[in-house]
């Protein structure tokens, strides 16, 4: 029998990095940010594609938009997911997706106020910063 990864109760896949998922939790958030969230399948890909060709008029530069895919920095020896990426897509860290132009984009497929970033929602004192889109899907269709 496998065991399944977890993080923070949710099934999480192989080249899922927990350091990189906290960070992006507490990270520093700007107005502008775009947090995409969307279910395994619900057409994350070509969202975040067409996110891209809207805010920057580009195909995201090879650049991989997944937080929790990524290591924290060079230092962090986490794989990630490699598979059908070029070498450019593979030397990106979380510390590099923190640097892209703005507005700054992130795909993930964490949800909820305990994984997405604490200062999108905000609390009861102060307004949240960023955007926040979400994709649903009748897995039917």
């Amino acid at each position: 029998m496998t065991s399944l990864n977890t993080y923070k109760g949710m099934p999480v896949p192989s080249w899922f990095n927990p350091r990189s998922a906290e960070a992006f939790h507490h990270m520093d958030m700007e107005p502008s940010d775009v947090i995409f969230s969307s279910g395994v399948k619900f057409g994350t890909t070509w969202m975040s594609k067409i996110l891209h060709l809207l805010l920057h008029d580009n195909h995201n530069k090879g650049l991989s938009t997944y937080p929790d895919a990524l290591p924290l920095d060079q230092d962090d020896n986490h794989k990630g997911f490699t598979k059908g990426r070029s070498e450019e897509e593979n030397k990106t860290t979380f510390q590099t997706l923190l640097k892209q132009e703005h507005p700054r984009i992130f795909t993930t497929h964490l949800r909820g106020k305990d994984q997405l970033p604490k200062q999108l929602l905000g609390n009861c004192d102060e307004e949240g910063k960023g955007k926040l889109i979400v994709v649903l899907r009748n897995l039917k269709d």
